[in-house]
């Protein structure tokens, strides 16, 4: 006899599934400086298969210190590489560069907890 307890976890597992691991696939971006690179890959029975993949240059005023200051080229960029590519897949796995992320140290160990929560609402 299955729980609802344990039918709520089922649910909870099967939200978090590895995109890795989908069968229709899913699209690679990266987003760089100074091009745009894109790949599509599926998971078959054997593992990831690379299906397309292509790179695409950006006017170098587009991304100045990791930050997107006009975006018109690189949505035109990615839409092109789409097309000239033939990816298929509607799923997207991109990251964040590490400079454009902000990491402070906070020390939690002596305070209460709402202090630690005070405390992380303010960073």
């Amino acid at each position: 006899m299955t729980t609802s307890r344990g039918l709520r976890w089922e649910k909870i597992i099967l939200k978090l599934r590895n995109p890795f691991r989908k069968e229709s696939g899913f699209l690679v971006l990266d987003i760089g400086s100074s091009s745009i690179k894109l790949a599509d890959v599926h998971h078959g029975p054997g593992g990831p298969c690379l299906t397309a993949l292509g790179v695409v240059p950006l006017p170098a005023t587009v991304i100045q210190s990791n930050v997107i200051q006009d975006e018109g080229p690189v949505v035109e960029a990615i839409r092109r590489l789409r097309t000239s590519t033939g990816a298929q897949s509607t799923q997207v796995i991109t990251a964040v560069p590490g400079p454009a992320v902000i990491v402070k140290k906070v020390d939690a160990q002596t305070r209460a907890k709402t202090a630690i929560n005070e405390l992380l609402r303010g960073e």
